[in-house]
C-alpha cells in the first residue's frame, strides 16, 4: 500500500513549503510561473501521464486506474491555470511580469462578468465564463 494511504495525517499537512513560503504562498506561486509557462506545465504533466501508461506499471493495470490517472491530470492542470490566474489578479496594474525564464511583456488583468480577462503582449489572455 501506498505510504500516502497509510500515513494520511502526516502527508494531509503542508510538508514541502518553508515558513516564508507558507506565510506567503504567492511567492511560490510568483515563482513557479518564473520558471514555467503554462504550455511547459501541460508538457511535464501529459510526460508524467504518458510515461504511467504507456509502461509497465501495475498501478495502472486496471482500467478505471487509468481513468482516475487521466482525471487528476485534468484536475492538476486546472489548479496550476488558477495558480497562474490567482497571479494575474495578484497585479491588476500589470506592473509585474510572467517570464518563464525570460522576458515576454506585462500582463493587463481585468475581471467582469464575463471572468477573468487580460492582455499579454497585446493578445487577449485569460477564462471566460
Amino acid at each position: 500500500m501506498s505510504p500516502f494511504l497509510e500515513q494520511k495525517e502526516l502527508f494531509d499537512q503542508v510538508l514541502r513549503l518553508g515558513k516564508g513560503e507558507q506565510r506567503d504562498p504567492y511567492s511560490v506561486i510568483e515563482r513557479f510561473f518564473g520558471d514555467y509557462r503554462l504550455h511547459e506545465c501541460r508538457q511535464y504533466l501529459w510526460a508524467m501521464v504518458e510515461t504511467c501508461l504507456t509502461t509497465d506499471n501495475v498501478e495502472f493495470n486496471d482500467p478505471e486506474e487509468r481513468a482516475n490517472l487521466l482525471l487528476r491530470y485534468r484536475e492538476l492542470e486546472k489548479l496550476v491555470e488558477a495558480g497562474y490566474l490567482l497571479l494575474l489578479q495578484r497585479d491588476p496594474a500589470g506592473k509585474g511580469t510572467l517570464t518563464g525564464g525570460r522576458e515576454v511583456g506585462k500582463i493587463r488583468v481585468k475581471r467582469g462578468e464575463k471572468g477573468i480577462t487580460g492582455k499579454k503582449n497585446g493578445k487577449k489572455v485569460g477564462v471566460e465564463g
